[in-house]
């Protein structure tokens, strides 16, 4: 994919319900792909896939802001930047138990964390700054709930 297909290959697969070949492609081992690095023991973002150059370099980097924008589902909402409204749209998929993601924001510390039990329970907590809201979409495809600053648990079956 590149420097800048990379940084848009998740995030477009998600946003066409293609979550699930998302996470097939994040967790592939071979080469090339950042399983492969991992393999290799790498505990940065490579310059090349094959390990030549630079071993600390973000060009691929934008394929890891999937995972809190996808995995963990912290969006932000363009007409209300600087986190001023908050989407959230936690995605489970493959073999993935939980996730877990907080970011400072100039309102605080925004946190998301979410598990998936025996039988589908999936259970969602939030802590939303003040001074910003939030809409929350659960992966049962329920209406969006929308929610002020604060701790607030969500439950659903999926």
């Amino acid at each position: 994919t590149g420097i800048y297909g990379t940084s848009l290959f998740f995030e477009i697969l998600c946003r066409e319900g293609l979550a699930e070949e998302a996470y097939t492609a994040m967790t592939k081992r071979d080469f090339p792909s950042f399983g492969w690095w991992l393999e290799q023991g790498a505990t940065t973002t490579w310059e090349e896939w094959n390990g030549k150059n630079s071993r600390n370099h973000p060009m691929f980097g934008g394929g890891l802001v999937w995972m809190y924008r996808w995995i963990a589902g912290v969006q932000t909402d363009d007409a209300e930047p600087g986190y001023r409204h908050i989407i959230l749209r936690p995605t489970p998929v493959g073999d993935l138990t939980w996730a877990s993601y907080t970011t400072e924001t100039s309102y605080g510390d925004l946190s998301v964390r979410w598990d998936l039990k025996a039988g589908g329970r999936f259970k969602l907590k939030t802590r939303i700054p003040r001074g910003t809201h939030a809409s929350v979409y659960l992966p049962d495809g329920s209406d969006p709930v929308e929610i002020r600053a604060g701790r607030k648990t969500f439950k659903c079956k999926i």
